[in-house]
């Protein structure tokens, strides 16, 4: 939908610099189409600069969003663009992408294009200003942040996740993509794996998903009327995020953010960030930052499965034959929670966890429906990944008064007040590799780290 808007958004542009410069191309009730490919060059001629001197050259990024705007529009009027008016068009963009790279090596212009990676230091920043900073912020931002960095998704597929996406699996929280923008048929939809990082609590996600589940009553549905199986089937639609444009909450808070960088409000932000400026951070600056992470390590997850897992095309030969698996994406997903990949302990950490009969014992189905209201009604799939949030609290519990804000209604929910952390607290297990107790074992371990394992020991 984000795409189309944009598509719209530039042949609205373009239609409005036809009413005052080719009248002929246009009409009262929109643009005529096939198009006139003299038109077209005149226009983006036009856009190739930001300004009427031509001095500052736009990214070739922008030509090709109106090209691929305008076979929107032909598309639209269930036509296709004509192939000499498509082949003309890519020899411009062709020949304005030189032109720019030589502005490039001139000084000219900007040697990164577009918005900015998010440095690693910059996302522990961000995370741990969004939790401290301001409870308000934490109660949306801080979750969408970490399923962001760690999904490697666009914002607005982030914002879409419902319940009946997520899951657990081995050790790893799943989320379903059912599409996203590189595959809006869902032909290659499936879950990525998702790790705690025990050590890193302002960067874990399961914790984050915790915090954001019992300190809010997303799932209460006891006054929308319903027998239970209709309230069921309601709650399989409820979204993570309930504000009706996420993306736009999101950009704001990132926007303000950043423009705090260089204040006294923010010093951590100061350090990490400082220098870049807001103009230059966007939600896609995390989805620039995973990637360049995740492919730092010499011998860590492939290419081809951070392709997978981000939704980009691997060309049409390779993606009829190269599909996700388990093994490799549980290996990415391992290395984008930001375990430390050259640590063999560390990096096999399991989430914290409680044996399923100890875990019974003491939380009962009644203390359940009080601590997450509607929690009856969430499909039984999700009823286990709370077992896992739930112990996820309880291991943190002495540090959350350093790490979220002192008003944070996680403070006044059920789950603090009822004592049930500190019960639960002595029964929670953060193992390495495999737990004994209840044979959680750590996935996504490439195999030759049994033999670093083995000299590690041998040392």
């Amino acid at each position: 939908e984000s795409t189309k808007r944009n598509y719209l958004s530039k042949l609205n542009a373009f239609y409005n610099w036809c009413r005052q410069n080719a009248e002929n191309a246009v009409g009262d009730e929109g643009i005529f189409f096939p198009l006139d490919t003299e038109v077209v060059k005149s226009f983006l001629a036009l856009k190739s600069f930001k300004d009427l001197e031509r001095t500052k050259m736009q990214s070739p990024g922008l030509l090709k969003g109106y090209i691929s705007a305008f076979k929107y529009g032909y598309e639209v009027n269930d036509m296709t663009m004509p192939p000499e008016q498509d082949k003309q068009l890519k020899t411009i963009c062709k020949g304005y992408s030189k032109r720019y790279a030589q502005g490039k090596e001139d000084g000219k212009v900007n040697q990164v294009e577009g918005k900015r990676p998010l440095p690693e230091s910059g996302y522990r920043a961000l995370c741990k200003y969004a939790l401290k900073n301001n409870f308000r912020d934490s109660l949306f931002t801080h979750l969408y942040m970490v399923l962001l960095w760690n999904l490697c998704q666009r914002t607005v597929t982030v914002g879409s996740i419902k319940v009946a996406h997520i899951s657990w699996g081995d050790d790893a929280l799943q989320v379903f993509i059912s599409r996203h923008k590189g595959d809006q048929e869902g032909e290659n939809a499936y879950a990525r794996n998702v790790f705690a990082n025990p050590d890193n609590p302002c960067i874990c996600p399961i914790l984050a998903l915790a915090v954001h589940i019992f300190s809010q009553r997303i799932f209460d549905d006891d006054d929308d009327g319903g027998d239970d199986a209709e309230k069921k089937e309601r709650m399989k639609n409820v979204t993570l995020f309930s504000h009706s444009a996420n993306e736009k909450v999101f950009g704001d808070w990132l926007k303000k953010s950043m423009e705090k960088c260089g204040s006294n409000h923010s010093p951590d932000l100061t350090e990490t960030i400082l220098g870049i400026s807001p103009s230059e951070m966007g939600s896609h600056s995390f989805r620039k930052g995973v990637s360049t992470s995740a492919t730092k390590h010499p011998g860590g997850p492939s290419t081809v499965s951070l392709f997978l897992r981000c939704g980009w095309k691997l060309g049409d030969i390779q993606s009829r034959y190269i599909f996700e698996g388990d093994g490799a994406d549980q290996y990415l997903g391992r290395a984008v929670a930001l375990l430390d990949i050259t640590d063999v302990k560390k990096f096999t950490v399991l989430p914290p966890h409680v044996h399923r009969n100890d875990l019974e014992r003491v939380v009962t189905e009644s203390m359940w429906r009080d601590m997450i209201p509607g929690y009856q009604y969430l499909p039984p799939a999700f009823h286990k990944v709370c077992n896992y949030l739930i112990a996820s609290l309880a291991f943190h519990k002495d540090n959350m008064r350093n790490l979220v804000h002192e008003l944070h209604p996680l403070f006044v929910s059920r789950v603090w007040t009822s004592g049930v952390l500190s019960e639960l607290k002595p029964l929670v297990h953060s193992t390495f590799r495999k737990c004994t107790g209840c044979d959680l074992v750590a996935s996504g371990i490439p195999v030759q780290w049994s033999q670093a394992k083995l000299l590690t020991s041998i040392e």
